[in-house]
């Protein structure tokens, strides 16, 4: 069924138009691209994407944001078994008062215990600042991306990342402690056989953490054709909760946990797109707007999600290979 015709690049400039399918099957809920873009040419949607940038951390902070900061770092510290004393255990428990800034943390660490000497590989890693982070926490970490100009910008900052497709690496079986998709798997043309790549290369016991945006979430249903998680033409399908289940039950040996996620960025910037979209608006002022919006927004969300999980913005999945 087609749900919206003549979609635009709006956001990085790829020309054409696309339609976005939804399945007839209420149960199941998948988004997909039509026409879609044949592999070999995938790489002409990135010419201009972000993920060409390394974002640097430096530069000073004032004093509320270094506490905040070091809240956030006693939180993950002993939440994942980092390196921490019982001081640093106590101050992170305050984080439990704020439940999306809290969840919002383990995404970003991709709720990743701490392996001594583990290795973990970040499939779709961009320009490799994910790694260099976990890098300080231990890991060793490894990096594909089949952008090639990200990748161009990792190596230059001294991270070793691989180019092109995960199946194409020849990585050994059982060889990660852990690995990761962060906002990855709706840009794949064949995630399933991507996600039974993952599985090989993990070891016994290992994570594999998949975070995707909900193409049935509150989000999509507000904003629809404006909503951010569609970003044609890189977008090329969209889970929801049942769809997704569906394609990683099809795979053996292991376990897995769905878990909703509330995020700012999705709101806020399909505010945004709405406003540039169909209204001649001051976009300071937008912006402006867009950030008051997104408190509340999310708020809302946080109190629906609690009784209806599936209307959150962005899935978790969480996959344990089996010992």
């Amino acid at each position: 069924m087609l749900l919206y015709p003549e979609l635009r690049d709006t956001l990085f400039g790829v020309i054409g138009t696309w339609g976005l399918m939804r399945c007839k099957n209420r149960d199941c809920g998948l988004l997909w691209l039509d026409p879609m873009p044949v592999e070999e040419d995938l790489h002409e949607a990135y010419s201009n994407y972000y993920t060409h940038t390394l974002i640097c951390k430096g530069g000073k902070l004032n004093y509320f944001r270094k506490y905040i900061n070091m809240l956030d770092q006693c939180y993950l510290n002993s939440k994942f078994h980092y390196r921490h004393n019982r001081i640093a255990a106590v101050l992170g428990k305050v984080l439990y008062l704020l439940p999306i800034r809290r969840r919002n943390l383990e995404v970003g660490i991709r709720y990743l215990d701490r392996v001594p000497g583990g290795k973990v590989l970040d499939v779709g890693c961009g320009a490799g600042g994910w790694l260099r982070d976990m890098k300080d926490r231990g890991w060793e970490g490894y990096g594909v991306d089949f952008d090639k100009n990200a990748v161009k910008v990792a190596t230059a900052d001294g991270i070793f990342i691989k180019s092109g497709r995960i199946e194409d690496q020849a990585y050994p079986s059982e060889f990660f402690d852990a690995v990761t998709l962060n906002h990855v798997i709706e840009h794949l043309p064949d995630p399933c056989r991507t996600v039974e790549e993952c599985l090989r290369v993990l070891k016994p016991g290992g994570k594999c953490i998949i975070i995707t945006p909900n193409g049935e979430s509150l989000g999509h249903r507000v904003f629809g054709c404006h909503w951010r998680g569609i970003e044609a033409p890189r977008h090329l399908h969209i889970f929801s909760f049942e769809s997704l289940k569906k394609v990683l039950d099809g795979i053996e040996a292991k376990t897995i946990v769905l878990k909703p996620q509330v995020v700012q960025s999705l709101p806020y910037e399909s505010f945004i797109l709405l406003c540039e979209n169909r209204y001649n608006c001051n976009m300071r002022i937008v912006k402006n707007i867009a950030r008051i919006f997104t408190y509340i927004f999310n708020g809302v969300e946080q109190c629906i999600i609690w009784l209806v999980p599936s209307l959150a913005d962005c899935i978790v999945a969480i996959i344990e290979k089996k010992k």
